[in-house]
């Protein structure tokens, strides 16, 4: 899978940089971001969320990518068969939601989630030998692709496009990307977030 290849390149790069080789160390802002940011510049905004059925060995994935006009640039409902914890698929959810960003052509991102343990993580620099540092680690690459990036941790409801898709990805049997179309229930939901 594409995840697991990025986190073992990241992973030799983290046993190299133990090995005393050189590298880039970025510089985090403490207000949540990193890089320039000019706000006549159009920036996008990724919900994203997880979730997991442990006795069955499920997990869902759920992202949205959302314009500053708030126009739908891309969506994904992923399901797992894992047995991994809530907040590993929260940031494996996240680095899939970065990826998505990218391929839609996002430069400027503001990352929103419901999971602190992960929003955090995003500002943390250095070693992460936690068990989602693999992952992390993954992300903080990513990182740095994007022109400009910014994260927030956000209340359940305030993320709830992203939850539904977690939620309804527990019960597909295969992905769901959308770039130019949306499901009807996925418009409805939209409607219904804009509303409230």
């Amino acid at each position: 899978m594409d995840w697991q290849c990025e986190i073992a390149r990241v992973e030799l790069e983290r046993k190299n940089s133990l090995r005393g080789s050189v590298c880039e160390r970025e510089e985090v802002c403490e207000n949540g971001e990193d890089g320039n940011h000019n706000l006549y510049e159009q920036v996008a905004t990724l919900f994203f969320d997880g979730a997991c059925v442990s006795k069955a060995g499920m997990a869902g994935l759920g992202a949205i990518i959302m314009s500053g006009s708030g126009n739908q640039l891309g969506d994904l409902a992923f399901p797992l068969t894992s047995v991994l914890k809530p907040h590993i698929i929260e940031a494996l959810t996240l680095w899939y939601g970065m990826k998505l960003s990218k391929q839609v052509g996002v430069s400027k991102l503001i990352i929103v989630g419901d999971a602190v343990n992960v929003i955090h993580a995003i500002g943390q620099s250095g070693l992460d030998l936690s068990n989602i540092g693999g992952v992390m680690d993954a992300v903080h690459s990513l990182k740095s692709e994007f022109e400009w990036i910014s994260w927030k941790h956000v209340r359940k409801r305030k993320n709830q496009i992203a939850h539904t898709l977690a939620r309804r990805a527990l019960k597909m049997d295969q992905s769901l990307f959308c770039f130019d179309y949306e499901p009807s229930w996925l418009q409805e939901l939209i409607a219904k977030c804009h509303r409230v």
